[in-house]
């Protein structure tokens, strides 16, 4: 269970860093008039964002107990009520 927890938030952080990567590119290429498109043709949006994650470390990733959900969604809705 542990090494899925790891290997998830390995995903989570490569995705998240590939993310910034594209959308700060996508934002020097709109100041040169320059659009970008991924491979479909679609043209690659901007966006400003936050990143928002929880101060503590949720429950366990397969904890589906209704006591864990709670806790998670707790943690998340103090966390978006400062945004």
């Amino acid at each position: 269970m542990h090494s899925i927890d790891l290997m998830l938030n390995e995903i989570y952080i490569t995705d998240l860093i590939q993310f910034i990567r594209i959308n700060k590119n996508v934002l020097e290429a709109n100041k040169k008039g320059i659009r970008i498109h991924n491979d479909n043709g679609k043209q690659y949006k901007f966006y400003k964002y936050k990143v928002i994650q929880p101060e503590h470390p949720l429950d366990k990733t397969f904890d589906f107990s209704e006591e864990a959900i709670q806790r998670s969604m707790n943690l998340g809705l103090s966390v978006a009520k400062r945004f």
